[in-house]
Formats: C-alpha cells, structure tokens, sequence
C-alpha cells in the first residue's frame, strides 16, 4: 500500500518530524524539514524553533533545506528569525547563502535595516576571488605564501612568481561566479522590495557592483541590474553619490555597445 500522508496540521506527524530533525543521519534530518514543509502551518512556534536548530546543523545541504522551510513556514516579520536569516549570509555554503536572500525577500519587513544592511553587503561579496584563492593554494601545494585578499589579484609567494592571477583561472570558475552572480542579483531584487530610498549603504553597495571588475566579468546583467536600481531607488531628485557611481558605469556599456547615444537616452 501506498503510506498515508499526514494532513496539514497534524499534531503527531509534526512531533515525529521535529523529533527527526535531530536524527542522527543528514539525509533523514534533510527529509524531515522538507516534510515539515507540507505538514506544519506557517506560525507555529515549535516548528519555528525546531527549524532555527537545524539552520546550525554541521551539514550544509541540512542547514539549505532548513532555511528554504523556513521561508515556508517561519512567521513574517519576525525580528529573531529575520536576523538568523542574516547571520547565515555570510554562511561558507553558497547554496545557504542563496537560500538566505531567498527567505528575506519573503519574510523581512521593508525597511528593516538588519536585513537591508545584510543584503547590501552580499552585493560586495564576491566569492569568486576567495575560491580562486583556494585552488591555487591547493593545486601549486606552496609552503611559504601570504594570501592578499585585499587586492584579490595574486597570493604573494616571497619570490616566487605569482601563481594564481585572477584572469589565469577565470574559466575554471565560471560556474562559481554564475552561481554567485545569481545570489547577487537575487539581493538586489530584495532590496527593492525592502530598503528605504536613498539608503547610503545600499547606494555604496551599487556603486561598488558598478565599479567592480570581479562582477563585470561575472555578469553585466548584473551592473545592469544595479544601475536600474540606483535609478529606482535613490531619492528623488538624483542625489550626488548615485549621479557619481552612474556616470562611469554608462560610459562603460556605451563604449562596450558602441552605442553612440547620449547616457541621458538610455532606459534601463
């Protein structure tokens, strides 16, 4: 026989699924918070606290499917759930990161500034030059290097040539950078949403996607993107900062085009 699914609300189920997010094994835990998700109602604080736990599990594809739950089932606007949201920005798994901006955008309040000052910071993230970074430690086995993420360009090796030039592994990491370039834009959607015109972090943050060269070879939809927002969401009228951080991007895509339209023409 096919087994019966439990109805939405059931109260056994929902104790034998929280009992199981504890389980012993990541696949279990994984499939009871993806059945909690069918079974458990939105609001309900046992599932909310249940589902907090598993957002710290050891295991990133637990900690993913936790946060995706919540985005579910979490109750909106909740303070301590928005800022657990925002701690998991900065978690070392992209697919939580991603799940992350998801969940705010679903679940946060406009104008909440924790979660406008986190997702303004996932847009000068680039995790592209971390992970460059790491390859290059492991595949050239050096003994002696100083890693400069500051410049993001190369690992110092005390003499030695520098090995691990952004441009010399950019094709290795295309998927990395799509897949980052996806979380990115999916912040910026969220930010339109949630943050107060004329934030000065989110405008700072713009500027530096427009500016940044890791995210024009990431992705130019991605300073597409931001150069409409700055548009959007900047106070009316055009304050200096974002007449600033527009000015040199449009000449850019003008030049990249060949466009020969004024940036005054251009409707993004």
């Amino acid at each position: 026989r096919q087994p019966r699914q439990a109805p939405q609300g059931d109260v056994d189920a929902i104790h034998e699924l929280q009992r199981l997010c504890r389980d012993s094994t990541a696949e279990n835990r994984v499939a009871a918070i993806e059945a909690l998700e069918t079974v458990a109602t939105r609001g309900t604080q046992t599932v909310e606290f249940a589902l907090e736990q598993s957002c710290t599990d050891e295991f990133a594809l637990v900690r993913t499917a936790a946060v995706h739950a919540m985005a579910r089932l979490a109750t909106h606007s909740s303070e301590h759930v928005c800022l657990l949201l925002v701690s998991l920005l900065t978690d070392t798994s992209a697919d939580v990161r991603q799940a992350a901006v998801h969940a705010l955008s679903t679940l946060a309040a406009v104008a909440h500034e924790p979660s406008t000052l986190g997702l303004a910071r996932v847009l000068t993230h680039c995790e592209e030059i971390r992970r460059i970074l790491e390859h290059a430690l492991v595949r050239w086995k050096l003994s002696n290097e100083q890693v400069s993420l500051g410049c993001g360009r190369y690992v110092e090796t005390s003499g030695q040539s520098a090995k691990t030039h952004t441009r010399f592994h950019a094709n290795a990491m295309t998927r990395e950078r799509d897949f980052e370039s996806a979380t990115r834009e999916a912040a910026m959607h969220t930010l339109q949403r949630i943050a107060a015109k004329g934030h000065t972090h989110v405008i700072e943050s713009l500027q530096f996607v427009l500016n940044d060269e890791c995210s024009r070879r990431a992705s130019v939809s991605l300073q597409h993107l931001a150069a409409r927002a700055l548009s959007s969401w900047a106070a009316s009228p055009l304050n200096s900062m974002c007449t600033q951080a527009l000015s040199d991007p449009l000449r850019f895509f003008l030049t990249k085009s060949g466009s020969t339209r004024s940036s005054k023409s251009i409707v993004w």
